[in-house]
């Protein structure tokens, strides 16, 4: 038996009516086909920043934590002394504050130019110069005696002069785009930088035997894969092995 076209018609108009109802029931308002506020609405867009950075854990007495955000600047305090590489730029900085009150963390972000590997070295002296040094255990503040293993993200961490907290730097080479540098310092706590060592001293580094910190860190040159394959020695003799992959 056909049925006429206009009671056709008539069903697909009611089917269809009632598809949009149960789409405008079910979706929250404010989500329905993007009303809201606009995405150029830069008060909400740094609000909603601001929360993503905050970690939802209240301190022991219902404390809330704060995150302000720094667009092209460091704060005022904490003190983040922490200079722009040659050919980069400041894209600004977040300041995290935890309960208890005082405990406050920074990270800033850097653009930088050239390899990693250069930016590594630029920090590396950098920071020395300011009396930071590097971590003695519990981190990768420092490289592996003999032949690093080609990596695309670099790691640092230091300890301040101040003796307290510590610094940690990752380096992320992004190809033809700029470094991404990120820098974070922690105000309190010793973290892993323990108490190895007096302010401004070289702390011993306690993952190695005694005299191997005697053998650099030997990169390879840009375009070489490295592949570490061992090492060994004694009191008076060190070695280190890899093969290297070229085109």
């Amino acid at each position: 038996m056909r049925m006429p076209r206009r009671w056709l018609l008539s069903t697909g108009a009611v089917t269809l009516a009632l598809a949009l109802l149960i789409v405008a029931t079910i979706v929250p308002a404010g989500l329905r086909l993007g009303v809201g506020a606009q995405p150029e609405d830069a008060t909400l867009l740094r609000e909603l920043a601001e929360r993503l950075l905050t970690p939802p854990s209240p301190g022991p007495e219902g404390e809330v934590p704060t995150t302000e955000l720094l667009p092209g600047r460091l704060p005022d305090a904490p003190a983040l002394d922490l200079p722009v590489p040659p050919g980069g730029r400041l894209l600004g900085s977040v300041v995290r504050r935890f309960a208890p009150p005082g405990v406050v963390s920074v990270e800033a972000v850097y653009d930088a130019a050239g390899r990693g590997q250069d930016v590594a070295a630029f920090y590396d002296e950098e920071l020395a110069r300011r009396g930071y040094t590097p971590a003695p255990f519990g981190g990768p503040g420092r490289p592996t005696p003999g032949f690093q293993p080609t990596v695309t993200t670099i790691y640092r961490t230091f300890c301040p002069p101040g003796g307290a907290g510590f610094l940690s730097l990752t380096i992320f080479p992004r190809g033809e785009r700029p470094v991404d540098v990120r820098a974070r310092l922690e105000g309190t706590g010793p973290g892993p930088c323990g108490d190895g060592g007096k302010p401004g001293a070289p702390p011993p580094d306690r993952r190695f035997p005694p005299g191997l910190d005697r053998l650099p860190p030997l990169f390879a040159p840009e375009g070489v894969q490295v592949q570490p394959t061992g090492g060994g020695g004694g009191p008076n003799r060190f070695s280190s092995a890899a093969v290297a992959l070229t085109d």
